[in-house]
């Protein structure tokens, strides 16, 4: 039973954490990271690529490789400091 509630909570917590962290993002990135998800950017192994999300949205491949660049470091930076 304790080890029910505890994933139960960690579920919760880990959902929170996700929205927090969300937030730092701006609309476009917010835009760019759910459009990549979606498309498999971040599975194992990777289902899309730069290009596909870039023709997905209509940005160029050089913008969606700011954009996520941007992203991952911005997430990456909370999760270490």
């Amino acid at each position: 039973m304790h080890t029910t509630c505890y994933v139960v909570i960690q579920e919760e917590k880990g959902r929170a954490c996700k929205c927090l962290l969300l937030r730092l993002l701006t609309d476009r990135q917010r835009e760019v990271r759910a459009v990549a998800e979606k498309l498999g950017y971040y599975d194992t192994p990777r289902r899309a690529t730069h290009e596909d999300v870039a023709d997905r949205i209509g940005l160029s491949i050089g913008t969606v490789t700011e954009h996520l660049q941007k992203i991952e470091a911005s997430v990456f930076d909370q999760l270490v400091t």
